[in-house]
């Protein structure tokens, strides 16, 4: 008779935890970042992806103070060693971004400029400006 109460305080403990871990990612708005190839010869070859996710069932409406609205940086032993703001001009417009629910936006990330990184790992961090939460970091090497 003690098995039947341990058993399902058991089932209940587990049902809890996978709720909570399924919905603590899945509803919420997140970012995610896909890199083309983690091993580059240079980092002008360096492709990827930003993505900002709304997994709630609400849409989302993201407001910036300007016209810029993402940036990525690159980090080396944890030293930016670029910065994509320092290359750009944003208007001095309010924008936004709105996010419909289970839909997505996404950001190219890609280096045009004419700039050299010695070979190593690098740390490569997406992220909408004036929303902390929402970056994504990835590691890439230039071979």
């Amino acid at each position: 008779m003690e098995k039947t109460p341990m058993r399902f305080i058991i089932f209940l403990s587990v049902a809890l935890l996978y709720i909570g871990c399924t919905t603590a990612f899945e509803e919420t708005l997140h970012a995610t970042l896909k890199v083309s190839d983690d091993k580059v010869g240079s980092v002008q070859e360096l492709k990827a992806t930003f993505s900002v996710i709304n997994g709630t069932s609400e849409t989302k409406t993201l407001i910036f103070n300007t016209g810029c609205q993402f940036a990525f940086t690159i980090e080396k032993d944890g030293k930016e060693v670029f910065n994509s703001m320092n290359l750009v001009l944003c208007t001095q417009a309010i924008t936004e971004i709105v996010i419909d629910p289970s839909n997505k936006v996404e950001f190219e990330v890609s280096i045009d400029q004419e700039f050299e990184l010695a070979p190593g790992k690098y740390q490569l961090k997406a992220f909408l400006l004036n929303h902390d939460n929402l970056e994504s970091t990835k590691t890439f090497t230039i071979s």
